[in-house]
């Protein structure tokens, strides 16, 4: 039988690609991206492999985009605020497909083409009562890149990516898409006239839209200054008259429609002075009523509240750096009553297990980020472990669990050990993973 010229995997990477057709499928896309890009994986094969399996996982994650929060930041987490904390990590759908592109366009240009051509971009409307909106930047950042990296000069090329630069223009149906795709357009190196035509079809597709105050409102200054810095001074002659008017009909449209209070009660913006809207092209049609997200923490304040016990006489800022007034084995008494409290507590109103468990691991976070330099973090360590592995979370968000995973990995060499070491599937591939091929910021 004849052997497999190709280098072998070393057996700590092979064991994490075995795992992956087991693991949530945020994870194993995860996994499977970042060790294709792994040093010690040489093969050519291999690695457009690993990042094929990336892409087919990641059509089965759980949120298809991320979100980003918009509002001021209540006394309390809201739901928003925490999806948006935990899809930061690029572990929705869209940014994980558009993460194996990127990859891709260097292993293999043409099967990174077919591969974006795939991704489902659907950006839905925001809505007057969220504290978040779409966020499609990572589409537009591959689609940059893909548009730059996986196209040679000649004429045939050319033109299919001309064709391709059209296609994501024309599909435009949002406001939060419009700041990324004209930096998209800005950055593609192209003749003039091809440009002129994206910024024809960009301005075509921006005064269509309307009807969406949340997405319009939270993106209103990126939007500006995307098109006067980016695009405007690309523009020349038709192309710039057409951009400017379309510009302002945009605004019009968005200024004199259904309003969410929130935002109609913002001072009209200043840079908008020289456009000289009239009274009836600047007021707003209806008002949505403004409705506050509910806290999804329901003990918070009473939970930190008795960290005030673990810290007599100390400012937070100090918690950390001094010594505390307690004596050790006074702390971990006063650690031990706090964790009891914090482990009977059971669901608030409309409170889930899982947003439960999520509070619980906030306020563990608070209480690991300041234990006294003299004090053993163990027992908070475990206590965090303890409840990081129980199940709610893990099921019903998995995307909130990494991010809490992750920050416990982050914490120091004895978290990623405990997590290693551990029984938990999920908590030992991140530790492993992190291991081999940390993350660049």
């Amino acid at each position: 039988m004849p052997t497999d010229p190709r280098p072998s995997m070393p057996p700590r990477i092979r064991e994490l690609v075995d795992l992956a057709s087991a693991l949530p499928p945020e994870l194993a896309s995860t996994v499977l991206i970042r060790i294709s890009g792994a040093s010690d994986v040489t093969d050519q094969d291999e690695r457009i492999d690993l990042v094929e399996r990336a892409f087919v996982a990641a059509g089965r994650a759980q949120y298809p985009l991320q979100v980003r929060n918009v509002a001021i930041r209540p006394p309390f987490p809201t739901r928003g605020i925490l999806l948006a904390s935990a899809l930061r990590l690029r572990v929705d759908r869209v940014s994980l497909q558009s993460r194996a592109v990127q990859r891709m366009i260097s292993l293999d240009p043409l099967r990174a083409r077919e591969m974006f051509g795939s991704i489902h971009l659907d950006v839905p409307r925001g809505a007057c009562s969220s504290d978040t909106v779409p966020e499609p930047k990572q589409y537009f950042e591959t689609a940059s890149a893909l548009l730059r990296g996986a196209f040679s000069g000649d004429d045939r090329e050319v033109r299919e990516r001309n064709l391709i630069a059209r296609a994501i223009v024309g599909r435009l149906s949002s406001p939060v898409e419009l700041a990324p795709a004209a930096l998209m357009i800005s950055s593609l190196d192209a003749p003039a006239a091809e440009r002129s035509d994206l910024i024809y079809a960009f301005a075509l597709a921006m005064e269509k839209m309307a009807g969406d105050d949340s997405s319009f409102s939270a993106t209103l200054n990126a939007v500006s200054d995307a098109i006067q810095k980016n695009l405007a001074p690309l523009a020349g002659g038709a192309a710039k008259v057409v951009l400017e008017k379309s510009f302002r009909l945009y605004l019009v449209r968005n200024f004199s429609g259904t309003r969410c209070a929130q935002n109609a009660a913002v001072p009209f913006p200043a840079q908008m002075d020289a456009l000289h809207f009239t009274e009836e092209e600047a007021s707003p049609a209806k008002v949505e009523p403004a409705t506050a997200p509910e806290p999804v923490f329901a003990h918070f304040g009473e939970i930190m509240a008795r960290v005030e016990k673990l810290f007599p006489g100390e400012t937070y800022a100090n918690r950390g750096k001094v010594t505390t007034q307690l004596e050790k084995n006074d702390w971990l008494a006063a650690f031990k009553e706090w964790m009891d409290y914090l482990n009977a507590m059971s669901p608030g109103p409309s409170q889930t297990d899982g947003e439960l468990q999520i509070e619980k691991l906030y306020c563990l976070s608070s209480v690991l980020g300041v234990v006294p330099q003299e004090i053993d973090k163990g027992p908070v360590l475990r206590q965090y472990f303890g409840v990081l592995t129980q199940s709610p979370l893990h099921d019903e968000s998995w995307a909130q669990w990494y991010d809490r995973a992750l920050t416990f990995a982050k914490s120091g060499p004895a978290a990623m050990r405990m997590m290693e070491e551990s029984g938990s599937r999920d908590a030992a591939v991140i530790a492993k993973m992190e291991a081999i091929t940390p993350e660049q910021p």
